[in-house]
């Protein structure tokens, strides 16, 4: 940004005082609507280089993804069989009766 050049943009007038080795120094003088003008530049820059806001992060749904079910230990998969145990054997107990 040359707050110089917004200046005589915005209507102000710009002198050079004096230069002493690279250094320069001047005086700026107008109206009140230029300097208005001026303020009103200088924030557009201002907007123009701030980061824009991103949007809002949505928080991940608890639910699995594409359908999937959660299979609980003992619970029936989808072909219909337990899922995580073997079959229990057959006490001798219940067969005799």
């Amino acid at each position: 940004m040359d707050i110089i050049e917004l200046a005589r943009q915005a209507g102000l007038q710009v002198l050079l005082d004096a230069r002493i080795g690279s250094q320069t120094y001047h005086s700026v003088c107008g109206s009140l609507p230029a300097l208005q003008r001026f303020a009103e530049a200088i924030e557009a820059v201002a907007r123009e280089r701030m980061p824009r806001p991103r949007a809002a992060i949505r928080p991940r749904s608890r639910a699995p993804h594409h359908g999937a079910r959660r299979l609980r230990k003992g619970a029936p998969c989808a072909s219909g069989e337990l899922s995580g145990r073997r079959p229990r054997p057959a006490s001798p107990s219940s067969s005799a009766a």
